[in-house]
């Protein structure tokens, strides 16, 4: 059983699988964030995709429901506490995860995750007599969670990516 934090247990989440927190690009560490963001919403304001929304405690969430980060970079420049620095980001600190449900794995014909996938992390093996598998290539993900929005099942999230620095 996994350990059960203070703020998760006044938040009432015990029992649940904690979910990714995916802030905005550029975003400083938790601890950080939560003491330097004013909860302003300037940064949701100049989303161009309008995927920046108030998550826990009113501090910037991106909503990959609604659709995927472009890494425009507006939302950096819009933060005026500097709770997002403003360096170029090509990449997010999480990767995508396709679970079971999908409808390729499960021999129904779809390739919109795909198709949807500019960094093209998301490739299909072919088989006689099968629909297409869907194959995640880790390291080209960028976690703009441009398939979670497009995926008909929703059977993809996004998970921590593991940090490249740690990997040796």
């Amino acid at each position: 059983m996994p350990e059960l934090s203070r703020a998760d247990l006044l938040r009432g989440n015990w029992g649940r699988r904690r979910q990714v927190q995916c802030y905005p690009p550029g975003a400083l560490p938790d601890t950080q964030l939560e003491s330097r963001c004013t909860r302003c919403g300037d940064c949701a304001r100049a989303c161009p995709e309008g995927i920046i929304t108030a998550g826990q405690g009113g501090f910037p969430v991106l909503d990959m429901k609604r659709g995927g980060c472009s890494f425009c970079g507006l939302c950096q420049v819009a933060c005026p506490s500097g709770a997002l620095s403003r360096q170029q980001v090509q990449r997010l600190p999480w990767q995508a995860l396709i679970a079971p449900n999908c409808l390729a794995t499960r021999q129904i014909e779809c390739r919109v995750c795909g198709e949807n996938c500019d960094a093209e992390a998301i490739r299909f093996e072919l088989a006689i007599g099968q629909a297409p598998r869907p194959l995640l290539a880790l390291d080209a993900c960028t976690g703009c969670g441009e398939c979670v929005r497009a995926c008909p099942a929703a059977a993809i999230t996004l998970i921590s990516a593991p940090d490249k620095d740690q990997q040796s």
